[in-house]
This record gives structure tokens, sequence and C-alpha cells, in this order.
């Protein structure tokens, strides 16, 4: 039943951009332009290289139309609606729209970051220091092998802070990144080169700065009371 109505939803949506004939036909072509893959097939109860079925080519049609809606691209255009090579044409349509998401983030995080310049703070050989922009805080997250580049849109939506430490006489050389609680200030992680624990000297440095950070912030609070 569950199969029934995607195939259904699948195709209404198709033949909203076009007729039942060409639909068929183009997914036809499609199915011998993908390379079979082994699967199992119900019928001969064994795994075979197949061709992929013609639900599946619809499925990715369906999902590459909604991506090129999206975009805004001309569906009147028969080389738009049926793209030669179905496949490249929705990995295409992926990347653009992750291109303007994350230029859209980049936006919204310009402010975000400019507000907390004033949370830098250097001191016996180390700095701290939020990131410039969201390039740069993917870039950390390749250098150090970890996972902080997932977290830009929860930076530019206020919903995390993201500081890096560095030492001082290498401000360029990403060395561990540190996530805060905006409410609080808090540490929640900070994580060197491949996930590992911050050394011990980093770990005390955090510490100077959080009594520092207790300072600056009570001298806000008293500013704006």
């Amino acid at each position: 039943m569950g199969l029934d109505r995607d195939r259904g939803e699948t195709l209404k949506e198709i033949l909203h951009q076009t007729t039942w004939h060409r639909a068929a036909r183009y997914i036809q072509e499609q199915q011998g332009r993908w390379p079979a893959e082994n699967r199992y097939d119900p019928e001969k109860r064994r795994y075979r290289d197949m061709p992929p079925s013609p639900l599946e080519v619809a499925r990715e049609w369906r999902d590459y139309i909604a991506d090129a809606i999206l975009l805004k691209w001309d569906m009147k255009d028969s080389f738009i609606l049926f793209p030669k090579d179905l496949r490249a044409a929705h990995r295409q349509t992926i990347r653009e729209l992750q291109d303007r998401k994350d230029q859209r983030l980049a936006r919204k995080m310009l402010p975000v970051l400019e507000e907390q310049k004033g949370f830098g703070w250097k001191a016996g050989g180390y700095l701290i220091r939020p990131p410039a922009s969201a390039g740069e805080i993917t870039a950390d997250g390749h250098a150090l092998h970890h996972c902080v580049g997932r977290y830009i849109e929860s930076v530019a939506e206020g919903r995390t802070i993201i500081l890096f430490v560095r030492k001082e006489d290498d401000p360029e050389e990403p060395l561990v990144t540190v996530e805060i609680a905006p409410e609080s200030w808090s540490i929640q992680q900070a994580r060197g080169k491949d996930n590992s624990a911050p050394p011990e000297e980093v770990k005390q440095f955090l510490k100077k700065w959080q009594r520092h950070l207790e300072r600056v912030l009570k001298k806000r609070e008293r500013k704006a009371g």
C-alpha cells in the first residue's frame, strides 16, 4: 500500500510538467543509461546485476524537478526538464542549492561573529578568538579532522558559539576548537586533532579565559543596567 501511494505521488508530481507518454519514454531512456547494480531479484531469488527500476528513476527525476523549480530554472525548456544525464543534472541542482544555502548562512553569520570579537583574549602563549567567517569554521574542521563544519547553521542562528584556540606565535595554525553555550558562555566541548582532548596547557588557558570572560560579562551587565 505504501509503495503504491509513493508511486502514485511520484508520477503525479512528474505529470505536472509533462505528458504520460513523454514521461514513460524518458524514464525508459534513463534506465538504459544508469549502470546496473548488484541487487536482490525476488523472482530469481538471488543477487544479480540489475538496472534501476522505473520507480527509482522516477523518484530521482521528481527530486531533480523539485530542485530545479527552487532554482527557478525554466521547466518549459526541454533540455532542463529532460536532461541527457539525469543523475549528473540532479547532482548539479544539489550543489547549487547547497552553495546558495552556504552563501545565505555566511551573510547571516557576519553580524554574529562581529558581536563576538570582544571575547578574544591572549595569555601565556595562547590566544582565543571567534572565526572570521563561515569558511574558516569549515577549514578548521578539515585541518583538525573533526565535524565543526556541521555547526555553521547553529552558529549563524545563535544556537551555539564556536571559538578557536591558537598559539600566539602561530595564530593561523588550527590547534583546538571550542564550543560555547550562548546562554551561559560555558564550555560545552573543546577538541583538538581527530577529536582529541586539548593539552593540559590549553585546558589551563581556557580556565583563565573563562575567569577573564566573567569579568567582561559583568562589566557589560553593569553598563546595560
